[in-house]
């Protein structure tokens, strides 16, 4: 017997304590299921259409506690029902999973949507049938043969019976629609039961949207078990059977994901169905069917591997102070060996990691936004409130979105080839190397260092210095080190023999140091140091030349750039360091390049690299060739693998080590544009002349700008033309008067209009007025004179022909060629009309009054409300198409065609323009250089030349966040902030003139490339002291430009003469593509320090190299940051001490605290100075804190900056004669 009432006791996840779902289920509120139900848990029957469920969980952090269940009276009072304690997560089966389908009208409504036989397709096995779907999601575990769909039943109530509080009553319909369709089925023969209503489930307007899923304790023919159970509207209007765009397909994968026991993935952003590469929670893929609508992606891997789909063979775990180099197999239809999934733990954690996996538009994927590297940020114990369901749920994955900008479905969330992602914080880091048809080779690094040059001989020795820069952590790990063969070095450290490894424990914002001793065999090596948190780690040389400080690299690269400085007459010989953090040898390959970044022919050469291994060769042994002086060049470094680098520099009695630039694909970030407010006050509507910061506009449609300057706006809530002066900066009404309606021609004083949504000039000056409740083409001579050219004014329909004969329905955009032919896009008819010089009108695309999307010659072509209008240097007419989300391309003789977007499919996905998704475009711009602006709701979209859409300007209205508000703040790229935007148009000044419709203003944007700093604190020119500033252009593809500024140690700008030019303090360059730049001083005149940086539209890498009495070294540049730390050891005995170099790049003056701390951590002394306004100072704890603490003979620990501003800083480790720079750790 089936029982009529079941009981609901748990939705039960795989790998998930029950207490995470019980009592609820997808898409409800909490307290919203009515105890109509057998609650299991307690045994008891309570049958109330007005009591209803609460439930918390036990507070104990992590919420494996178990569940507390009470009943909410009406009278407010909550009545403890039952506990429930944990229980174990179910276990999903493999094999056949078959699923029944119940189709059910309610009471009250006969229709029937679509016929039994279409359910049985969407079943099937042939594709899109769910059954193919998880066939290959699954691949080939999991599969739905023996599913069938049962009905139309008619439920024995009418709808609202089942809506309670705008809410659908879950439990009521299951047991209605079971019962319907019980003498029809068996149904132990089922995993799921998937319930259809021919009507929407619920009553709020969000509620077409609504469907749910999850697990369910109920019995069924005599079998109490968990049943997968999906609640889904099936009624024309629904979000499913959308008028517009089907959504079957996708809404059953999801709702049977969930009753698989799956949660959802989101983004960043609190929102649910925001993670574009999910089934389980975004529904907008690309790709839809004729009959299912939109198709399902596939799921994520850490999802598919939650269900046991990812043997042990497919999945690579990367653990702390590890680096590998793997290969990703695309997760949908893989065709190749791979992994499908990488994690890599976060600080050891047991439940948080990254998850790595590449996806490729293949199979069920085809639809995804780009191909690529997709990494997720896992937290098993994440609990976030459901913003659009004001619940708490519990999202374990969050795709990782670089760009932040609301949008996981765009380049800030796919990484391609030679793009890296770093977590600073933790220590983390992934670079995608390649990729082929069916996936990439990934490096992932989890705070894995490599030091490459480690040396140890009868008058060198080495250190290994180490520091945490955790407040509050220990950091605990393990050095190798390793031979130029490859094999374990057991060099002594500090008088002990270890087995080539030792591990270490830092106490917080603690150093260690370990030592060789001068003597024995010369011998040379590397090393890495592991750890579970991040460190600063470098190797530290003390021998005849002097010493040197070598740097760690945090991620190995396949391609460098190492600076070139061979010079014999001054004893300087250029080497480098190579070694290999992999386990089979590497061939590098090293080719010689001149200062623009050409290969020189003939100076190549090659190091064969073993397993593990080192290589140290000098230029001269490398190519002998090229012999004598070499400045301005660079080695070039390559090799299959990823290896470690970096450039050696000798003199007779010196020693420095140089950083190396990782080479890049990847070009700079697009133009961003920095908007301001030209004219008006935001927020604020009305018609008053004045200043700009005093005048009002009232829904501003448009504006355009003459030869002279001065802006014209469509002030269409005015109805009226304002004019913005070039020369005073005052609005004043042009022609109309503000706030009367009408259509009188005549002087510009005594005319009228009525809503101008568009204008432009003509080559004679003429103002074109698109003036669009008139339903009129109007013309403001230069002597102010307003004429209607075509149409009549109130008569709207559509007509070709001559003058007053045409007729036009809400003509919205407007342009002119050079030879004076007007183009119209006629909103409301949805047609681009044509008027000739003579007056005629003609229709040049489009149908009158038939929406559509499709492309084609003329009239076979559709539009859908096109808004404003642009004309390319070809002659096209480019059409904001609003209601298709597209921008059109219509050639001179009518051909139309999409330019960018997705018809019918609304959004803001960045990417090329067939991928690409636009969401209200409504304003369209183009620049002298080709290249499309596209004023798209409440972001500027950017089309460049080769089709690639990127947003410049604006925060994206996504469709996941429906509260998601405007706003009136300036600002660059997604600081700026607008309120519906209605046009953009290029001004006379190269700018950009925007018409912010409902902030009531006229912004302007400009347009910046993204400029990368460096800084580098201490820089010295003078008698004795010559420095030499290195950058390198790492790029492959772009040309580098910015400029130096040097800064004495008081804030002053610092003239220097670099390559016997005349001094200047600012010096602008230019770098080609793989090329290098060196700026030499003479090392004459008084002595003067201070410090360097750099702006440049690339990130480039640099040095600063010192060679004098003092010895030589090279100062990297610094990251700038608000507490820092750096290694002290000091030696009365040889003059050893070390100190730090900080830069204050901010305008004001900046106190800075120094601490003093011993390798422990713990403080030993500490003061405060004060940096000038972009001011430097260095200083030595000696001196700094000679009055607080006494040094003894040997000292080491750590020396600490922290300022409220942000600082630069750099360790400086002298002896007489001899100097070194030394890496800082930043402390977060």
């Amino acid at each position: 017997m089936r029982s009529a009432y079941g009981s609901v006791a748990a939705f039960q996840p795989r790998h998930l304590p029950a207490s995470r779902y019980s009592i609820r289920m997808h898409g409800m509120k909490r307290g919203a299921l009515l105890l109509t139900l057998v609650l299991s848990l307690c045994g008891s029957v309570i049958a109330s259409e007005q009591q209803h469920l609460d439930y918390i969980y036990r507070d104990d952090g992590d919420r494996d506690g178990g569940l507390r269940i009470f009943l909410t009276k009406p009278d407010g009072q909550r009545i403890e029902l039952a506990q429930q304690t944990p229980v174990q997560p179910f276990a999903v089966k493999l094999g056949p999973q078959p699923w029944l389908i119940i189709l059910c009208r309610f009471g009250d409504d006969p229709t029937t949507p679509q016929p039994t036989e279409y359910y049985e397709r969407l079943l099937g096995s042939e594709a899109p049938g769910l059954d193919h779907y998880w066939r290959e999601a699954s691949f080939d575990l999991v599969n739905l043969a023996g599913s069938r769909a049962v009905g139309w039943y008619d439920l024995p109530h009418p709808r609202s019976h089942y809506v309670h509080d705008g809410g659908f009553d879950n439990y009521r319909a299951l047991v209605d629609a079971v019962a319907a369709a019980d003498s029809d089925v068996y149904f132990p023969n089922f995993v799921g039961v998937s319930l259809v209503f021919n009507a929407l489930l619920g009553d709020r307007d969000r509620d077409r949207a609504t469907a749910f899923g999850g697990q369910v304790y109920y019995t069924l023919d005599g079998v109490y078990r968990s049943w997968g159970i999906t609640w889904i509207p099936a009624g024309i209007g629904t979000w499913v059977f959308h008028r517009e765009v089907k959504n079957v397909h996708n809404v059953f994968a999801h709702e049977m994901g969930h009753a698989l026991g799956l949660p959802h993935s989101t983004g960043p952003y609190g929102f649910n169905y925001d993670n574009f590469w999910d089934v389980m929670s975004y529904w907008g893929a690309a790709v839809t069917d004729a009959d299912f609508g939109i198709l399902g992606t596939h799921t994520i891997a850490y999802h598919k591997e939650m269900l046991g789909w990812l043997p042990e063979q497919a999945r690579q775990t990367v653990a702390p102070g590890n680096q590998v180099t793997i290969r990703m197999e695309r997760l949908a239809l893989p065709s190749k060996q791979g992994f499908l999934m990488a994690k890599v733990p976060i600080a050891g954690s047991a439940n948080r990691s990254y998850t790595l996996e590449y996806r490729q538009r293949a199979g069920y994927d085809r639809g995804l936004w780009d191909d690529g590297l997709i990494i997720h940020d896992i937290d098993t114990g994440r609990y976030e409130v459901n913003i659009n369901w004001g619940m708490n749920e519990w999202h374990p994955a969050h795709v990782v979105d670089a760009d932040k900008n609301g949008n996981t479905g765009d380049d800030g969330a796919v990484w391609k080839p030679d793009e890296t992602f770093t977590d600073r914080k933790n220590g983390i880091r992934f670079r995608v190397e390649d990729t082929d048809e069916s996936g990439a080779r990934v490096t992932v690094n989890n705070n894995a260092l490599f030091l490459s040059h480690f040396a140890q001989g009868s008058n060198v020795s080495s250190s290994v210095v180490l520091v945490n820069p955790s407040p509050q952590s220990q950091a605990a790990g393990t050095v190798r080190l390793t031979r130029a063969d490859g094999q374990s070095w057991k060099v002594p450290l500090d008088g002990q023999v270890h087995d080539g490894s030792f591990t270490f424990s830092l106490k917080p914002l603690g150093t260690g140091f370990r030592s060789t001793t001068a003597g024995g065999e010369a011998s040379t090596g590397w090393v890495q140091v592991g750890s579970e948190r991040p460190l600063a780690a470098s190797v530290l040389f003390t021998s005849p030349y002097g010493v040197a400080a070598v740097p760690a690299s945090e991620l190995s690269a396949r391609s460098v750039l190492l600076p070139v400085i061979q010079d014999p007459g001054r004893g300087w010989r250029s080497g480098i360091a190579v070694s290999n953090p992999n386990g089979e040898a590497i061939q590098v390959s090293v080719h010689l390049r001149s200062e623009s970044g050409v290969l020189i022919p003939d100076f190549t050469a090659s190091l064969q690299v073993p397993p593990h291994g080192q290589r140290v060769q000098f230029v001269e042994e490398l190519l002998p060739a090229a012999g004598g002086q070499i400045l301005g060049r660079t080695l070039d470094l390559a090799a299959d693998l990823p290896f470690d680098a970096i450039s050696i520099l000798t003199s007779p009695q010196a020693y420095a080590t140089l950083p190396v630039a990782p080479q890049s694909l990847t070009a700079s970030d697009a133009q961003l544009g920095e908007v301001g407010t030209l004219a008006g006050s935001p927020l604020m509507s009305g018609g008053a002349d004045g200043p700009v910061t005093e005048a009002l506009f009232s829904s501003p449609q448009d504006a355009a700008t003459d030869k002279a300057g001065n802006v014209y706006v469509a002030d269409g809530g005015n109805h009226a033309i304002r004019k913005i002066d070039a020369a005073t900066g005052g609005v004043t009404t042009f022609a109309g008067r503000c706030g009367d309606s009408g259509s009188n021609d005549g002087p510009r004083e005594m005319a009228r209009f009525n809503t101008p949504r568009a204008l432009c000039f003509d080559s004679q000056g003429n103002l074109w007025v698109a003036d669009a409740q008139n339903h009129t083409i109007r013309r403001v001579a230069p002597d102010g004179v307003v004429s209607t050219v075509a149409g009549t004014a109130g008569a709207w329909g559509w007509a070709d022909g001559k003058g007053a004969e045409a007729r036009f329905d809400d003509p919205s955009g407007i342009a002119v060629d050079a030879g004076g032919i007007v183009y119209i896009s006629d909103r409301d008819n949805h047609v681009i009309r044509k008027l000739s010089l003579d007056g005629t009108v003609t229709t040049l695309a489009g149908t009158p009054r038939k929406a559509g999307s499709a492309s084609g010659a003329g009239q076979q072509a559709r539009f859908r409300q096109p808004h404003k209008i642009a004309l390319d240097r070809e002659g096209n007419v480019l059409v904001a198409d609003y209601q298709n989300a597209l921008v059109r391309k219509v050639t001179p003789d009518g051909q139309v065609s999409t330019f960018a977007g997705r018809a019918g499919v609304p959004g803001y996905r960045d990417g090329p323009a067939d991928v690409a998704l636009l969401n209200l475009p409504s304003g369209i711009a183009v620049d002298s250089s080709g290249i499309v602006y596209v004023a798209d709701g409440y972001v500027i979209r950017r089309i460049s030349t080769d089709g690639r859409v990127t947003s410049v300007a604006g925060y994206p209205h996504v469709p996941t966040s429906p509260d998601s508000p405007c706003g009136t703040s300036n600002g660059t790229g997604k600081d700026a902030r607008f309120c519906y935007l209605s046009s953009i148009q290029p001004a006379s000044s190269g700018d950009f003139l925007i018409a912010d419709t409902n902030n009531h203003t006229i912004r302007k944007m400009s347009l910046l490339g993204t400029l990368y700093q460096l800084f580098f604190p201490q820089f010295a020119t003078g008698e004795a002291v010559a420095s030499t500033l290195v950058f390198i252009n790492p790029s492959r593809t772009e040309k580098a430009w910015g400029r130096l500024h040097l800064i004495d140690s008081g804030g002053a700008p610092m003239a220097v003469g670099f390559n016997g030019e005349k001094p200047a303090a600012d010096l602008d360059f230019e770098i080609l593509p793989l090329g290098v730049q060196f700026f030499q001083t003479d090392g004459t005149g008084d002595l003067r320090v201070g410090s360097a940086n750099l702006n440049s539209n690339v990130r480039l890498s640099g040095t600063v190299l010192f060679s004098g009495a003092a010895g030589l070294a090279g100062v990297s540049a610094a990251p700038a940051t608000y507490r820092l730390l750096a290694p002290v050891e000091t030696n009365s005995s040889n003059g050893l001490s070390t100190g730090l170099a900080l830069l204050n790049w901010n305008l004001a003056p900046t106190p800075v605290t120094l601490r003093l701390r011993d390798t422990s951590g713990n403080i030993l002394a500490s003061t405060v100075v004060e940096i000038p306004a972009r001011g430097q100072l260095a200083r030595f704890p000696e001196e700094l804190f000679k009055d607080q603490f006494s040094f003894p003979q040997q000292f080491q620990g750590t020396l600490e900056a922290q300022a409220d501003a942000q600082i630069c800083g750099v360790g400086l480790r002298v002896v007489p004669g001899e100097i070194a720079t030394l890496p800082v750790a930043v402390i977060d």
